[in-house]
């Protein structure tokens, strides 16, 4: 049995629903941390520290700081789910 529009699915789709989810459901938790206290918690990850590249001509840094909270995650979901849907 063949699930309906499954083959028809682009990755990029996906990758687009995901962020916005994160970043709709960060700014809804941050929002939301004044009134209740349970979306203040908030975990960092990723490249704290950032790591350069001096080219003598040109410097390049790199870093990449993720901040998540129950906003984003809530988000997260919901743009899977609205991924699946489509």
């Amino acid at each position: 049995m063949r699930l309906r529009g499954r083959s028809q699915r682009n990755p990029w789709t996906l990758v687009l629903f995901l962020l916005a989810g994160l970043i709709i459901g960060g700014v809804v938790g941050d929002i939301l941390s004044s009134y209740f206290s349970l979306f203040d918690y908030t975990y960092k990850f990723g490249i704290i520290d950032p790591i350069g590249l001096d080219l003598r001509v040109i410097t390049i840094t790199f870093g990449l700081i993720f901040n998540l909270n129950l906003g984003s995650a809530i988000g997260v979901v919901i743009g899977i789910i609205s991924y699946m849907k489509s």
